[in-house]
């Protein structure tokens, strides 16, 4: 025993191959979504247009006109409970812009006193941008950020504009209870759902993203205006800054990321560089995730945020028994002095290893980035790349695993819920594949909710759910062949929400006064008021919608006797 144990340790280590047999061979990249001076995402004349058809159907409909010089003091609109987008800001899209706070021409500032701030000159809105061409064209829906009603819209023109030229742009305008005015616009062409008139609920699905009109990449343009018209912008910091002083606009205030990282990456063997200008951002970058011997270079890219000034990136590539067949020097990005929001680069290799059929399998790449102001910060660890010996259009691997949550995690029977799946930003695929999500919503077993899109997230608007539901998500993970990753289930009975007769507060005449635990003749009163009336809640739900049409399941959005029904039983016989 002691002369094998002493044999085994005299045999030699694995061999760690050369790491230097192989070199850069090109790079390149720019900015994506910038803006030039003299722009603005809603031009001059499209601004005008918007509130000419918002002050004429206003008057049309009956609601609060924002000329009749009636409305109330230009104070903030109601509180933002979501970001009214199907993605999950700084994960699968980034805030590129907020809105412009300072008045004066050629001068910018944001919420934060950020610099470089997070806007351009004259901006009004809040700039969800989602990462590519491919996402809107399998979809990225667009919620009502607050109930109210539409007073303004369009559709038909085109959807992928990557210059601004003046444009006209799809959209949507709400008007909520108090007479402020969420804008939503650049929607994709044909994806317009609401009609004007039409009343709309907290997360109700309105259109799906594009990049319509005096844009340049496919994003969502929020506004928030008060009653009387003026911008308002809902992001604060915290303690508050003298540039944005006061609350958040946000029921709770999403996280917002300044410091740098990759929002995507992929791998190919085309090259990048001989590429026309529609297969580059904002279009979709090629992305194979295998290569085979014969085909010579190798082409990495990136999508980065917040990229910050003097950066270099190095790679390292291990063959698939782990050693590392090749680590490049610091490659300068060309960004230079400038740090930038949105940025792309990419870089080809020659790897000397990768041309042979001897390492055939899975190779993995590691990049890091390093500059002044982060030090050396990884960009991606271990991704994938398949070395085979032939091409194949049907190699393929399923997605990588994920996780979804409901927010918020408790929802009660009045409460909009949105689905988040949590999943790696850049290796969400081991072949970079842009993926679609199925979320299917069930109530007690019933589907209510059954969508596919490139959003990851979803959401189910206010009134869906009612006392004592059990609320399900299911969500299923599809790449372009169909490959497919299901993730747990999310599941959450619905123990909170109000008793059907608890409508008002007692002594108060006022049916928005909200339910105060008792049942007593203020309900009776506030009852018949709202089923008269067709009275709102603050969510925008018809106050007396009690029921659907058989008594038997939750609210449908009309006003009928099972309504009525509904809460005697409730009122004369308790919840």
């Amino acid at each position: 025993m002691l002369t094998l144990a002493l044999t085994l340790a005299l045999l030699p280590a694995p061999l760690d191959l050369p790491s230097r047999s192989g070199s850069v061979v090109a790079s390149g990249g720019g900015p994506i979504g910038q803006t030039t001076a003299g722009h603005s995402c809603v031009p001059p004349w499209q601004e005008a247009e918007i509130r000419a058809a918002v002050v004429a159907n206003t008057r049309a409909l009956g609601l609060l006109d924002p000329t009749d010089g009636a409305l109330p003091p230009p104070a903030p609109p109601p509180l933002v409970r979501f970001f009214p987008h199907s993605i999950n800001l700084f994960d699968d899209a980034f805030l590129q812009y907020t809105v412009d706070l300072n008045p004066a021409a050629g001068a910018v500032m944001d919420f934060a006193c950020g610099s470089p701030a997070s806007t351009y000159d004259g901006h009004s809105g809040n700039d969800s941008v989602i990462r590519s061409f491919g996402e809107q064209a399998y979809g990225v829906p667009v919620y009502a950020a607050l109930p109210g009603t539409v007073v303004a819209r369009a559709d038909g023109f085109p959807d992928m504009n990557t210059t601004m030229s003046g444009q006209p742009a799809n959209y949507v305008v709400v008007q909520h209870a108090d007479g402020s005015q969420a804008w939503y616009l650049h929607l994709r062409n044909g994806s317009v759902l609401p009609a004007v008139g039409q009343h709309v609920r907290l997360a109700e699905q309105i259109g799906l993203t594009g990049s319509s009109g005096n844009s340049s990449v496919p994003h969502l343009h929020f506004e928030l205006r008060t009653g009387a018209g003026t911008v308002f912008e809902p992001w604060a910091s915290a303690p508050p800054s003298a540039c944005r002083p006061g609350p958040s606009g946000f029921v709770q205030q999403p996280s917002f990321v300044r410091t740098f990282y990759a929002n995507d990456f992929g791998i190919t063997q085309l090259n990048i560089g001989g590429l026309p200008a529609t297969q580059l951002p904002p279009y979709a970058l090629p992305r194979t995730g295998h290569k085979t011997p014969a085909e010579t270079n190798i082409y990495i890219w990136t999508i980065f945020q917040n990229l910050p000034a003097s950066a270099t990136w190095q790679f390292t590539f291990k063959r698939p028994n782990g050693t590392t067949a090749f680590t490049s020097g610091q490659i300068a990005l060309n960004n230079g002095a400038t740090p930038q929001r949105t940025w792309w680069q990419w870089t080809s290799f020659f790897v000397n290893d990768l041309n042979s059929s001897s390492f055939l399998g899975t190779w993995r790449i590691s990049v890091t980035l390093t500059s002044p102001s982060t030090g050396t910060v990884p960009v991606v660890t271990d991704a994938p790349l398949e070395l085979r010996s032939t091409r194949s259009a049907t190699f393929n691997r399923p997605p990588n695993a994920f996780t979804v949550s409901l927010d918020p995690p408790a929802p009660t029977a009045t409460d909009a819920v949105y689905a988040r799946v949590s999943a790696p930003r850049t290796l969400d695929d081991p072949d970079y594949d842009i993926l679609r999500y199925r979320y299917v919503w069930k109530r007690s077993g019933v589907v209510v909710r059954d969508v596919t899109h490139a959003g990851r997230s979803d959401a189910i608007p206010a009134g869906t759910l009612q006392l004592g539901s059990v609320l399900r998500c299911e969500v299923t993970c599809l790449d372009p062949l169909e490959a497919s990753v299901a993730a747990a289930p999310v599941q959450f009975t619905v123990t909170v929400g109000p008793c059907p007769a608890d409508l008002g507060t007692e002594g108060s005449p006022d049916p928005l006064a909200g339910s105060d635990g008792f049942i007593t003749g203020t309900d009776f009163d506030v009852f018949i008021l709202a089923f008269f009336a067709e009275v709102r809640t603050a969510g925008g739900l018809l106050l007396a919608d009690l029921t659907n049409d058989t008594g038997s399941g939750a609210p449908d959005g009309f006003i009928t006797g099972a309504d009525f029904d509904r809460f005697i039983v409730s009122f004369f016989g308790g919840c």
